[in-house]
């Protein structure tokens, strides 16, 4: 399972909320891989989140912080043929 957003927040909400994800995965034995720190425009971001998901061990799932961010991952799953959800839940 991985974390990921695409804007750079610097507001402690951000912080807080992959604590909880990360807590949350961790009481459910789950690791949770860490993607923020991926470029802040999604056209930056494209071969960081490409990467991500044609890697061997590619998350089964992602926890996204904000619409932008789940637009573009689940954009570039489908564009990869992998099937949301199935392959890859969002």
């Amino acid at each position: 399972v991985g974390y990921a957003h695409l804007e750079a927040y610097d507001h402690y909400s951000c912080e807080d909320r992959f604590t909880g994800a990360a807590e949350a995965a961790g009481e459910a034995g789950v690791s949770l891989r860490d993607f923020r720190a991926m470029a802040t425009a999604e056209r930056d971001a494209a071969a960081e989140v490409e990467a991500a998901l044609r890697s061997p061990d590619r998350p089964s799932a992602v926890v996204i912080n904000g619409r932008d961010a789940a637009v573009s991952w689940l954009h570039h799953a489908l564009r990869l043929g992998l099937r949301v959800p199935g392959d890859l839940s969002i």
